[in-house]
C-alpha cells in the first residue's frame, strides 16, 4: 500500500504520460517496480539499482532491468531518465549529497527526481524493527549494542521470526545498515544540490502527544525536538 501511494504521489509530480524511462534507486524486492508497471503499464523501462539485488519476480517483466550497484560509487548512465525514484531507502545512504547528485544526473533536463526517506534514524522507530514498537527511540535511548539488548531482555522483548535479539540489535547498530543522520542533515544536503531545481525538501513530524517524557530525557542529551520528531524526509526536485 505504502509503496503505491508514494509511486502515484510521485508520478502525478512527473507527468506520468510523458515518461519513457525510470530509475528506482533502492529497488529491493521489487515492490517500487511492481506499483510503477502497474500505473505505467508495459511500455516504459524501468532501470532498478540496488547494492543487494534479491527479486525473484522482477526479472521476469518485459522492459525491466536490474542492476547491482552502489550509485555513491559506480557512475550511472545519463542523462536519459524522465523520473528518478527512491522510497525508503535514503535513511541508509551515508552520503546523502552524492546519492542525491547521482539520481540527477541520469535525469534529462526537466526529469524528475523524487526521494521518500523514511523512518530517520533519530525518529522513535528508526530502528526499523517492528518488535520494538510501542518502546519509541528505544534504540537512542540505549545507544548501543549492549544497552539496548539488556533493555529487551528486561522487557521481555522478542523476534517473530525466532531469532535471538541480539542479532536485530547488531543489524540495529552496524554502520552498513543505517546512516544515523539527523534530519538536518537530510536538508543541508538538499540545499547542496547542483543542477537542480528544488520543489520539495520538507519532513513529516510524528505527533508528540504522549512522548514528552522520551523527548525531554533525549533533548537532555544534546538532541533537537525537530529531530527527534522528524519521520520522513520528503525531496522534490527538477534536473536543469
Amino acid at each position: 500500500m505504502f509503496h503505491q501511494v508514494n509511486v502515484d504521489q510521485a508520478l502525478a509530480y512527473a507527468q506520468a504520460d510523458t515518461i519513457k524511462r525510470v530509475l528506482v534507486v533502492g529497488s529491493g524486492e521489487g515492490a517500487d517496480i511492481l506499483a510503477l508497471r502497474q500505473r505505467l503499464g508495459p511500455e516504459p523501462l524501468i532501470v532498478g539499482v540496488d547494492i543487494d539485488i534479491h527479486s525473484d519476480t522482477v526479472p521476469d517483466i518485459a522492459n525491466t532491468l536490474l542492476i547491482q550497484t552502489d550509485i555513491t560509487k559506480e557512475p550511472m548512465i545519463g542523462p536519459c531518465f524522465d523520473l528518478a525514484y527512491s522510497f525508503a531507502t535514503f535513511e541508509h545512504i551515508h552520503d546523502l549529497q552524492r546519492g542525491w547528485q547521482a539520481m540527477l544526473q541520469v535525469l534529462r533536463p526537466g526529469g524528475l527526481l523524487w526521494s521518500l526517506a523514511s523512518p530517520l534514524w533519530c525518529s522513535p522507530y528508526g530502528h526499523h524493527k517492528p518488535m520494538l514498537q510501542g518502546y519509541p527511540w528505544a534504540h537512542v535511548l540505549h545507544p548501543d549494542p549492549e544497552s539496548l539488548h539488556l533493555f529487551c531482555l528486561t522487557n521481555n522483548i522478542v523476534a517473530d521470526d525466532g531469532i535471538d535479539m541480539i542479532h536485530h540489535v547488531n543489524y540495529i547498530f552496524n554502520p552498513d545498515c543505517f546512516n544515523r543522520l539527523p534530519a538536518s542533515a537530510y536538508h543541508n544536503a538538499a540545499l547542496a544540490l547542483e543542477q537542480a531545481q528544488l520543489e520539495i525538501n520538507s519532513f513529516d513530524l510524528v505527533a508528540s502527544e504522549g512522548l514528552e517524557e522520551q523527548l525531554s530525557t533525549l533533548m537532555a542529551r544534546g538532541h533537537s525536538r525537530h529531530d527527534l520528531l522528524a519521520q520522513t524526509h520528503r525531496l522534490v526536485a527538477r534536473r536543469l
